[in-house]
């Protein structure tokens, strides 16, 4: 294990990890709301960016066996990187659901 940093020095790092976490939710990794759509099935997702994004259930295994009643519970953590369905021990990143919904766009689109 290394040193331990002084208090100084973390002060010092904070306006950096501002500067970073600006441009992480510019390019839309974090989420401002999340809500379970039982009529088309996806999880609905308004990225930082202000996209819109679906995230059908059946792209996530884990949930197939999962209720409309289960899937309504979801939540977003508290800095908006993550989903989270306690009773089903589910979670899920937002930036790895972002990037899994454009590799499905690229291969759909090579495949055509």
């Amino acid at each position: 294990m290394g040193r331990r940093l002084t208090d100084n020095e973390i002060l010092a790092q904070i306006p950096a990890t501002r500067v970073r976490e600006k441009a992480v939710r510019a390019a839309g990794f974090r989420a401002k709301s999340v809500a379970y759509d039982a009529r088309s099935r996806r999880f609905m997702l308004e990225l930082s960016n202000d996209v819109l994004l679906g995230v059908p259930v059946a792209s996530l295994p884990e949930l197939a066996h999962a209720t409309a009643k289960q899937l309504a519970t979801v939540e977003l953590s508290p800095a908006g990187i993550a989903l989270r369905i306690d009773e089903l021990d589910a979670d899920y990143s937002v930036p790895g659901l972002a990037l899994a919904a454009v590799c499905d766009i690229v291969e759909s689109r090579a495949r055509a």
